[in-house]
């Protein structure tokens, strides 16, 4: 991650995470209160230093977690900007209101809806190019070839050699009571 933000010319900005907060698989964990009480006082930091601060932080199934604080704001510099891409989970600036763009004390927050919508061609080309890495992550010489250390490869699987490998899949089946056949 810090590398991409780097290769555009921004900033990355980000605290070393307690172990038990290190991210799995490629997607990214809950933080615990201490990583969350020293990531929020060095975002303070960064923010009132900052003229654009752009979050993304979305973890799938629950809301988008709040990184800027009403306070952080504050302490920004009139003219700051905001772009609030975790907009369409409930934003990640307290201040955010989703589909609209604030204006309070001199910073203007954005938090735009559906941001792919504005762009389809190049939302698609996107995500076409992703899909042809992730595809071709489990080839080799033109030939599937699954690669049981793979943190991605493990992560996409549901299923292999006749058993469930994906954990919360696996889970919901054993929740599910059986239907006509199914598993317990």
């Amino acid at each position: 991650m810090k590398e991409q933000i780097e290769s555009v010319g921004a900033k990355y900005v980000g605290i070393t995470l307690s172990e038990s907060a290190a991210a799995g698989g490629g997607y990214a964990r809950e933080l615990s209160e201490e990583d969350r009480k020293r990531h929020a006082e060095m975002l303070a930091q960064e923010c009132a230093q900052s003229d654009v601060v752009v979050t993304t932080a979305l973890i799938g199934g629950v809301f988008a977690p709040k990184l800027i604080s009403e306070a952080t704001v504050r302490t920004m510099k009139p003219g700051s900007v905001i772009v609030d891409l975790g907009a369409d989970g409930g934003g990640n600036c307290a201040l955010s209101k989703p589909g609209e763009t604030v204006r309070t004390g001199g910073v203007t927050i954005l938090a735009p809806l559906n941001l792919p919508a504005t762009m389809p061609v190049h939302a698609s080309l996107l995500f076409s190019r992703n899909l042809t890495a992730f595809v071709l992550a489990f080839t080799k010489e033109r030939a599937f070839a699954f690669d049981a250390e793979d943190d991605i490869q493990k992560g996409a699987l549901i299923t292999f050699g006749g058993q469930v490998t994906h954990a919360k899949s696996r889970e919901a089946l054993e929740k599910t009571p059986a239907q006509g056949g199914g598993r317990k």
